[in-house]
């Protein structure tokens, strides 16, 4: 009797299963059937996996606190790959969930966790970084339920993808509304933390920092994940920071190590801390103690850079420039290669250098190392950019003008001190070399004892591979490869190291060893003997090609009038050339006049001293210096009273006439250069003829006069062209560039070689539109390239592709057929896109390239970006070409198009310039 109780409530559950199946129906089974069956069946697993997605994520993307902390860790696009599996997951679910257990009736979705499910597809792609479906997926939750919570949590997504895209106006404009629905309590409280923090993220890369600090300030009232606060308080110290609010600062340093944050964050926390700290009152000895108690700590090996960083900001902020500038100067050699700390402690050293002592020398080169480190990407990239280059161009006059003065100082020393000077200097050198060396002993043996610390695998070095391997590689870099043999340490047992050995270990030393029958015949008395000859014919002032000799630096010293005056000539140059740097470049009028005054004095004999006198009027009238600036201008006036300058003094209105004859001048430099790239040599004569009865500027004239030689050459009129040669070279200085390239032309011409319009184009080719003044090479074959500063054009071969972005692609493998074996490969490809990219559909394809090459095929995707997310996917750190030598393989994406002309053509070179010009064009700069 007790079965049919049972049955019927079996019978009751089937039917009631059968009856809430149906999508078609909105009854309350129905509804609350699927609703059930969306909630734990789909999107709870979907869930799941975007969490696991999201904290892979955030182990992967490393915070940079040498920056503003992002408000969310998003990672890069290598690293959204990375982790697209899991994500994918929650997509796929998402997508699931919607087209099982929606129930669209009426205008109106029955089912409410189908929005949720909407939402995990948005947020799949988001942190995948395919902004494209997120948006649409966002608008079609909008559009669908936009009056709902889903519907507001979808606007709050869509920002954050514009703002991730930089579209930062409608990111704004989108989060504005919404916080105005806020205020009026319409939007959920739930989304308000939400909300502000996406605000946040906006604001902050715009350095809008009071905007940022107001929605921070209203996000830490609704956020209550600590972790999460711990991070909010930590971006808003650094805007304190940023912003010189020092003790503001310091005190939500604070607050973040109160709340016990991940180690790396506290470490942070503490070290900007003591850098903020109010240096008026605060203890400094007791700071001091407090870092360099931290550089002691084992665990902080590798963070010295950033307490280093910490100490220099310490000591700045007590204005002791050069205790800050010790600090980064160890900050900058003790951080990683390419590491932000390093470019972020070579700039602030390059910033004091630059501001307080004005060491614009040093100041270039740690400007130099930050630029080899930051991207674009970086803050204030465009005036760091500008700063370097400006000092770049300055120290290449001031190096120049330093060197000269040297080696004319040291040249007009009598021999016996001169000597003495060198050697003094050589002796510093040798010192110098060996500190260093000892010094990157120590760096090397503290290395390795960290590395055997963190490693250590058992109780002897040798059950430890890591540290067995690393000993292995310190060995070998300090003795090179030896044999294991007795007196392994010898390079080479000649007789000299056998006499050596004899001192250290006694006569028995040479009968342990087995020696070659020749190893002491005469060859090697001889070339002893040879050696000893030698020395003795560079005398006593050492081999000129010796660093550690006389004979070596006396080699670069002028020893005629010539020469003096040609470095006299350059350093002129170099001082007009710093002067105008120093004055409309880095607004420093001193050290410009310095440059200025320099020249009137020491080269009153150069041509271009009116510039110098020119200069010096403008800036003392500028300063109100009446009586220096009339001084000057008189100079100018009864000194070169026909020049420009003077004119230029007499009418303010003048530099227009300068600008005009300049373009002219310009188009008719243009027109001679045209003429002779089209080979009509009476042309560029003509044009020549008529530029030098107009131009009297001698750095023109002389451009002229080599293009009129050029042609000459073309022409094969020899002997006129060098007569032409002859006289740049008679009348220019040997600093000259013309003079090189006269030069260079007379060599040419005097190996009696033929030449050709294309045989003595220039490497670097005058282009149409180049500016006169522009650097020229001698136009020699063997000096031939392609145009620099334009884009070169692509071989004939690589010009039958085309690139058709919207068009399906494949991405293709060619493998060398004895290293890696295609099928092994295809496995691994075929496991790869199963964990990553299940729903796809990619397949990949082998077949035979050619005789040693076997090319896999992986097809489709729908478009060039997708392929190429593909092709840097499979690369990466776990993918199925990460364990592979990348010279076993090369991988491509192409078109469907492009595809069946490349294996008819097989020309791998061919293709890969088109592919490096045009699906990677920046990585490839």
């Amino acid at each position: 009797m007790k079965v049919l109780p049972q049955y019927l409530f079996m019978v009751g559950t089937c039917l009631l299963l059968f009856v809430g199946c149906s999508t078609q129906k909105t009854k309350w089974i129905n509804v609350h059937y699927h609703n059930l069956n969306c909630h734990y069946n789909v999107w709870w697993n979907g869930n799941e996996s975007l969490k696991q997605g999201l904290k892979d994520l955030e182990e992967k993307a490393e915070d940079d606190y040498t920056q503003v902390l992002p408000v969310y860790q998003l990672g890069t696009r290598d690293q959204a790959l990375q982790t697209k599996a899991k994500f994918d997951v929650a997509i796929e679910k998402g997508l699931k969930g919607i087209k099982k257990h929606s129930i669209y009736q009426k205008g109106k979705e029955w089912v409410p966790y189908v929005k949720n499910c909407y939402l995990l597809t948005a947020y799949g792609s988001f942190y995948e970084q395919d902004y494209t479906s997120t948006e649409n997926t966002c608008h079609l939750i909008i559009n669908q339920f936009g009056n709902t919570a889903e519907g507001d949590e979808a606007k709050i997504l869509l920002a954050r993808s514009f703002t991730c895209q930089k579209q930062y106006a409608e990111a704004e404009a989108a989060l504005e509304e919404l916080a105005r629905e806020a205020e009026a309590g319409n939007l959920s409280r739930g989304l308000k933390g939400s909300l502000y923090m996406a605000m946040m993220e906006c604001c902050l890369p715009q350095n809008k920092y009071k905007k940022t600090v107001q929605y921070l300030r209203l996000a830490l009232d609704e956020v209550k994940d600590r972790k999460t606060r711990a991070r909010l308080y930590f971006i808003m110290a650094q805007i304190y920071q940023k912003l010189d609010k020092r003790a503001t600062a310091s005190k939500y340093y604070g607050r973040v190590i109160s709340m016990k944050p991940t180690y790396i964050m506290e470490f942070n926390a503490r070290i900007s801390q003591a850098a903020c700290s109010d240096m008026n009152n605060a203890d400094v000895e007791a700071l001091v103690k407090s870092l360099d108690k931290m550089l002691r700590d084992k665990k902080n090996e590798e963070y010295k850079d950033q307490i280093y960083y910490a100490k220099g900001d310490m000591y700045l902020g007590i204005k002791d420039a050069q205790k800050a500038c010790d600090n980064y100067k160890l900050a900058v050699s003790a951080a990683k290669p390419q590491s932000a700390m390093k470019a972020k402690a070579a700039l602030k050293m390059a910033d004091v250098l630059y501001d307080v002592y004005e060491n614009y020398d040093a100041a270039q080169c740690y400007y130099d190392t930050a630029m080899r480190v930051i991207t674009m990407e970086y803050p204030n990239y465009d005036e760091i950019r500008e700063r370097h280059y400006l000092l770049t161009t300055l120290t290449s006059f001031t190096r120049t003008i330093s060197a000269n003065d040297s080696l004319l100082a040291v040249a007009d020393m009598d021999s016996l001190s001169r000597d003495s000077y060198i050697r003094q200097k050589i002796e510093e050198m040798k010192q110098r070399e060996e500190e260093e060396k000892e010094q990157a002993m120590l760096k090397q043996l503290n290395e390795e004892q960290l590395a055997q610390f963190k490693s250590l695998e058992g109780d002897w070095y040798f059950y430890n591979s890591r540290s067995v391997q690393q000993g292995r590689e310190s060995f070998r870099r300090k003795w090179g490869n030896r044999l294991l043999e007795d007196y392994w340490f010898l390079s080479k047992k000649s007789p000299a190291m056998m006499s050596q050995m004899i001192t250290v270990f006694g006569n028995n030393a040479l009968a342990e060893m087995e020696l070659p029958e020749d190893s002491l015949s005469t060859d090697s008395a001889s070339s002893a003997s040879t050696a000893i000859m030698g020395a003795a014919e560079h005398g006593t002032l050492g081999n000129p090609s010796d660093p550690y000799s006389i004979a070596y630096y006396l080699k670069g010293l002028p020893s005629t009038q010539a020469q003096r005056d040609s470095m006299h000539y350059q350093t002129a140059a170099c001082l007009l050339n710093a002067g105008y740097i120093y004055n409309d470049g880095i607004k420093n009028v001193p050290r410009s006049m310095e440059c200025y005054h320099r020249m009137t004095t020491e080269f009153s004999d150069d041509p271009n001293i009116v510039q110098a006198f020119y200069q010096l009027y403008r800036i003392f009238s500028k300063q109100g210096n009446t009586p220096q600036a009339n001084y000057y201008r008189d100079m100018v006036l009864m000194g070169f009273p026909d020049g420009d300058y003077a004119n230029l003094i007499r009418d303010d209105e003048y530099y227009k006439e300068i600008i005009k004859r300049s373009e002219r001048a310009q188009n008719d430099y243009e027109s001679v250069y045209r003429a002779y790239r089209r080979g009509r040599y009476d042309d560029v004569l003509s044009g020549v003829s008529r530029a030098l009865s107009l131009y009297q500027e001698e750095s023109l004239v002389g451009k002229f006069r080599y293009w009129k030689g050029m042609a000459l050459l073309a022409g094969n009129e020899r002997d006129s062209a060098k007569a032409t040669f002859l006289g740049i070279v008679t009348r220019y200085p040997d600093t000259s560039q013309i003079v090189e390239l006269a030069r260079a032309q007379l060599d040419y011409i005097d190996k009696g070689g033929m030449v050709s319009p294309e045989d003595i184009l220039a490497e670097d080719e005058i282009r149409a539109k180049q500016r006169y003044d522009d650097a020229m090479r001698p136009a020699r074959l063997e000096d031939r390239q392609t145009t620099t500063g334009s884009e070169p054009e692509l071989p004939a071969e690589s010009q039958v592709y085309r690139y058709r972005e919207s068009m399906q692609h494949y991405v293709i493998i060619i493998v060398d057929d004895k290293k890696i074996a295609a099928t092994q490969l295809q496995y691994k490809i075929g496991d790869f896109n199963l964990a990553n990219y299940a729903n796809s559909g990619y397949r990949a394809s082998p077949m035979m390239f050619t005789e040693s090459t076997q090319l896999i095929t992986i097809h489709r995707f729908k478009n060039a970006e997708e392929a190429m997310r593909y092709y840097r996917h499979i690369q990466l750190e776990g993918g199925p070409l990460s364990s592979f030598d990348p010279k076993d393989y090369t991988v491509f994406a192409i078109s469907t198009q492009n595809y069946t002309t490349f294996y008819n053509r097989k020309n791998v070179e061919a293709y890969n310039a088109f592919f490096q010009r045009y699906y990677r064009p920046d990585e490839g700069k």
